[in-house]
């Protein structure tokens, strides 16, 4: 997340979330970046830059292999360098990019460092949803960037669409044992396993959204509001689980769900 306090916004996630945050170290800007953890695993980044005062933002990134690569793909294929690549010792490379809507998001090549360590737990991030007024320009360009596919989802209650990397339940399989036969048994639809994030259709612009669990989306609503933050929607149920969109007292907006507890 960028932030124009980051101080500020280490208390504030720190008290909603749990997290944990290092001292710091300096960013190429000569701003500052901190690393929250929740039980010695990572969860996120908060960087204040130098000299700047917008408003907070949270960041969709994705890891590649190459970041040259990444960059020749993303322009040729439609999409803008937003800000050009950047080192940050021993962390990663990394620089950020808009797609032909003008979602912005941001590309990593990990260097000692292999981003979130807990995810899908508690107050950890579970997901990431593309919201764009034009799905099949999208479809086209994150398929041939980074090789994603747009699959629908039926959940009975409701469908969705996926973005699913091809593998991709495999290769969490060889890190969790037991994670598609999870999903499998918990009655996921088809290429569940494989998703990767959320695609959305809406009017107007397009952007990224950064969801979180938690244990109780009404709950998190509610302090977060204690804490100075604001809800901008919900908390709401859908098929069993709690949702609320949130933001931050920088303005950041990000989304909390629960699984299995009704939002009140």
């Amino acid at each position: 997340m960028a932030t124009p306090d980051v101080v500020g916004g280490a208390s504030f996630y720190g008290e909603l979330f749990g997290w944990q945050f290092d001292s710091g170290v300096t960013a190429p800007d000569g701003g500052t970046y901190v690393v929250g953890s929740v039980e010695g695993g990572q969860v996120a980044g908060l960087v204040q830059p130098e000299g700047k005062a917008a408003a907070g933002s949270w960041r969709t990134y994705v890891r590649v292999a190459d970041l040259d690569a990444a960059t020749t793909a993303v322009v040729e294929n439609g999409g803008a360098v937003h800000t050009p690549a950047v080192d940050v010792p021993g962390l990663a490379r990394s620089a950020l990019f808009t797609d032909p809507a003008g979602a912005v998001f941001g590309v990593r090549e990990l260097a000692g460092h292999r981003g979130a360590e807990r995810v899908n737990a508690p107050n950890t991030w579970n997901f990431n949803t593309l919201r764009t007024p034009d799905t099949a320009v999208a479809t086209r360009f994150y398929g041939s960037v980074f090789g994603w596919l747009a699959t629908v989802a039926d959940f009975g209650f409701a469908t969705g669409t996926m973005w699913c990397l091809p593998g991709y339940g495999d290769f969490l399989d060889t890190r969790n044992p037991g994670w598609k036969q999870g999903h499998i048994d918990g009655g996921s639809p088809p290429g569940f396993t494989d998703a990767v994030g959320w695609l959305e259709e809406v009017e107007g612009g397009a952007d990224w959204s950064v969801e979180f669990t938690v244990a109780d989306a009404a709950r998190t609503a509610e302090r977060a509001t204690e804490l100075g933050g604001e809800v901008l929607s919900g908390p709401f149920d859908v098929g069993g689980t709690g949702s609320a969109v949130l933001a931050d007292p920088s303005g950041a907006r990000f989304t909390v769900n629960d699984y299995g507890s009704a939002a009140g």
